[in-house]
């Protein structure tokens, strides 16, 4: 019976998941945002549950902390990106909350963020989060 509603509750937390993701795409907007933590683990047993990450960021001067693991749609690498840094945050323009800091678009200058809304126009590029 544990099994079963656990099975379920899997599936439902994957779905959920899977419609943010695409609210997220059909409806984004781009800001900067600083890594306030990173984990790397290094189990490899039974219950562990990855990498993660915890990052602040802003929109319309509201600041939001979002943290998520290792999923399907943003990769956390095992070596530590540079946390003095800025990074490229794409979130939903309804809902802030949803959000991804992108690790492979550092910000380093106002003009490196200028390029990535240029190159984000038209859609998100593949690298930036996995497509289904």
């Amino acid at each position: 019976m544990i099994l079963i509603v656990g099975l379920v509750a899997g599936i439902c937390l994957i779905r959920e998941q899977d419609k943010n993701v695409e609210l997220l795409k059909n409806n984004f907007y781009l800001t900067t945002g600083s890594i306030e933590q990173y984990i790397v683990t290094n189990l490899k047993g039974k219950g562990d549950t990855g990498n993660s990450i915890k990052y602040i960021y802003s929109v319309d001067n509201h600041f939001f902390v979002h943290s998520y693991g290792e999923n399907y749609y943003v990769d956390i690498p095992n070596d530590k990106p540079d946390l003095s840094l800025l990074y490229l945050v794409i979130y939903e323009k309804v809902n802030p909350k949803n959000s991804f800091i992108l690790l492979n678009y550092p910000v380093n200058s106002s003009q490196d963020l200028e390029r990535y809304k240029d190159l984000f126009k038209d859609k998100i590029p593949d690298d930036a989060i996995k497509q289904n």
